[in-house]
């Protein structure tokens, strides 16, 4: 199963960027940043955001745009309020599930028990983790970082809950339980 959705193109994630994030907000292209990326290259970007990265960036060693891995801000102007801390991650914003999350929708992913040859299977909570990273950074399957496995195994898995519908009561569980309070 394909995303029903094609990757924006640099042009229009600028065109976006200048809808969401107009002249008149300030935001100064000055930044130096060390990128790790999903191919385990280091890149370093200059005049990029000083509060974020892109998810994905151009690899020269690969010449193909990878994944964000992990994000340093190697440069010496900090702006107030500004730490200069590591952004762990795709998305600055992006959070595993908690113990209590999982807990809310762990009923709903129907696993196979007992035995079984070959290979153990990945924790369905990885996959979930796994699905909702790739969602909420937009990244290729292929990009995923490692820590959530094999990218296929997490595709085909998700696809399968997709199937199943249990994807849509997982994301409609999550989304109900985390409205503001």
């Amino acid at each position: 199963m394909r995303d029903s959705t094609p990757p924006l193109s640099p042009a229009q994630r600028d065109e976006l960027r200048q809808l969401l994030y107009p002249p008149s907000l300030h935001i100064h292209r000055s930044a130096t940043w060390r990128v790790e990326l999903t191919c385990q290259h280091v890149e370093t970007l200059a005049g990029h955001s000083p509060r974020y990265v892109e998810s994905t960036v151009p690899c020269d060693e690969c010449a193909v745009i990878r994944g964000v891995v992990k994000a340093v801000r190697i440069d010496d102007q900090t702006e107030d309020g500004d730490d200069g801390r590591d952004i762990e991650g795709l998305q600055s914003d992006y959070q595993r599930l908690t113990d209590e999350q999982w807990s809310w929708i762990k009923h709903i992913v129907h696993t196979e028990e007992g035995s079984r040859r070959g290979r153990p299977r990945t924790y369905v909570r990885t996959i979930v983790d796994a699905a909702l990273y790739k969602t909420r950074t937009g990244i290729p399957w292929r990009e995923l970082p490692a820590e959530f496995g094999s990218w296929q195994t997490a595709l085909r898995r998700h696809n399968q809950l997709v199937a199943s519908s249990q994807w849509d009561e997982i994301t409609r569980t999550l989304a109900e339980r985390d409205l503001p309070q």
